[in-house]
């Protein structure tokens, strides 16, 4: 099946002759895109997963606790889709040209549909061990690097790191993917419309997320739900994990601003602080 999916994904090219790809500084060429990505998008995802660990939660009622309980929760889901969309945009990335360009990818992916999905996600990550996801983020060769006069510390880190970064983006599309996609259907659900009921079970505050319902016509409502812990814990948990995730998406991103832009960023305080010390949940 790699074999397969490498013809069809389409990842296993030659390398780039040179390491700089084109960029004409335009706002909506390659190299705008990925410096948006780094010093806005996940800066700003990054802001709303930290500010719910800085709330001051044993103060707060129940109901707000519920109320940043779907706010995690929706930070976290959003984290997974972020680096999905990611994934699929840098595959299917040709630079230089305008049909591929990566504000092109992006603007016509929806994670989650068609060949976009979970599936095609987990199956094309499959396919992929470290040298091959370094083909995929458009990562020069360690020869390539040396005689671009990168230091041999920062070229030898390079390898190793590469199936930690397969390992994390597999785990966010098999979690996606379980129990028939639960988690991913009911937060359709919670930013569409909210359809969100808090409730207690044995004891215990959650909120139960409708995923979908059956059996209205006849009379006979059957609803297949999700339900979220409400605590301070849960809270702390699901926005770590979005940092971390958003962490990673940075560094990935970056690695590739740098290498085929010549454009080096530093690792902003808040990526820095979630690689450190933040970890991917779902371990």
């Amino acid at each position: 099946m790699a074999a397969d999916a490498a013809e069809r994904f389409g990842y296993d090219r030659e390398p780039h002759a040179d390491l700089r790809y084109p960029d004409s500084g335009h706002m909506l060429e390659d190299a705008s895109v990925l410096r948006n990505a780094l010093m806005f998008t996940t800066a700003q995802r990054a802001y709303v997963a930290a500010s719910l660990l800085h709330q001051p939660l044993d103060k707060m009622p129940e109901n707000v606790i519920a109320f940043l309980t779907l706010e995690a929760f929706g930070a976290e889901m959003t984290a997974m889709e972020d680096t999905l969309g990611w994934l699929f945009a840098l595959r299917d990335w040709k630079p230089g040209t305008a049909a591929f360009c990566l504000m092109a990818n992006l603007d016509s992916i929806q994670v989650g549909r068609g060949d976009y999905d979970e599936s095609h996600a987990i199956e094309f990550l499959a396919s992929l061990d470290g040298p091959k996801l370094r083909e995929v983020l458009h990562i020069p060769s360690d020869e390539g690097l040396r005689q671009a006069g990168l230091e041999e510390e920062l070229i030898a880190k390079i390898g190793p790191s590469l199936p930690h970064k397969l390992d994390g983006l597999r785990r966010i599309a098999e979690r996606r993917s379980e129990a028939n996609r639960t988690r991913v259907e009911a937060f359709n659900k919670l930013k569409h419309g909210l359809l969100a009921f808090p409730t207690r079970e044995t004891n215990s505050k959650v909120v139960v997320q409708l995923i979908r319902g059956k059996g209205y016509k006849k009379g006979e409502i059957h609803l297949n739900t999700m339900s979220l812990e409400v605590s301070a814990a849960n809270i702390h948990d699901m926005a770590g994990s979005a940092l971390a995730m958003q962490a990673q998406l940075w560094d990935m991103l970056a690695l590739i601003l740098w290498f085929r832009f010549g454009e080096r960023r530093e690792i902003p305080a808040w990526a820095s602080h979630a690689m450190e010390h933040g970890t991917w949940r779902h371990e």
